[in-house]
C-alpha cells in the first residue's frame, strides 16, 4: 500500500464492483496474472481470454480445463505441502507454489512482443467451448449416460 502513495500508477480498488465494472477494469489491462496456488473454475481467466488479454496463469487447477497454451502463458509450479491450519482440509492437501522467475521472463517475452492471445480464431474457440449451446450440450450427453446406466439397472 505504501508504494501506492509514491507511484500514482497504482491504483488500489478496496470497494466490490458490479460485472459490468471488473470486465470495464480488465478491459484496460494488456495482461491478467493470476499465480495462485489453487484455482477454482478461473472465472476471471476465462472472462479475461474472451477479452483478448495476455494470460499470465499457474499450470495448476480448474483453469486448465481450458488453458490452451496456444492462447495463455502457463506457469510451471512444485507441489507444496498445506501448512497445518492455514486452509480447511489441509491434512494431506498440497497446492502448487508457482515458479516466480519463469513468470518474470514470460512478462519480458510479452513485453517484447510475444502474444499468444491475439489470435481470434483461437479465443472463439474458447468462448465457444463456454457457451450456453456447448455447456447444455456436454450436461444433455451426461443426463442421457446417466439415464442409460439407470435403466440398465
Amino acid at each position: 500500500k505504501e508504494l501506492s502513495l509514491i507511484d500514482n500508477r497504482i491504483k488500489i480498488i478496496e470497494q466490490d464492483l458490479c460485472h459490468k465494472d471488473l470486465l470495464g477494469l480488465y478491459s484496460c489491462c494488456d495482461v491478467l496474472l493470476s499465480l495462485h496456488r489453487s484455482e477454482g473454475f478461473g472465472r476471471i481467466i476465462a472472462e479475461c481470454i474472451q477479452l483478448g488479454l495476455e494470460i499470465v496463469t499457474t499450470n495448476w487447477g480448474g483453469n486448465t480445463d481450458f488453458c490452451d497454451p496456444n492462447i495463455t502463458h502457463l506457469v510451471s509450479y512444485k507441489n507444496k505441502q498445506i501448512t497445518p491450519g492455514t486452509y480447511p482440509y489441509w491434512p494431506n492437501q498440497k497446492w502448487a507454489d508457482p515458479d516466480l522467475y519463469q513468470a518474470a521472463d514470460i512478462f519480458k517475452q510479452i513485453y517484447y512482443g510475444k502474444r499468444l492471445n491475439n489470435n481470434q480464431n483461437k479465443r472463439k474457440k474458447t468462448i465457444y467451448n463456454f457457451s450456453l449451446e456447448k455447456c447444455g450440450m456436454r450436461y444433455k450427453e451426461r443426463l442421457d449416460q446417466i439415464s442409460l446406466k439407470l435403466s440398465n439397472n
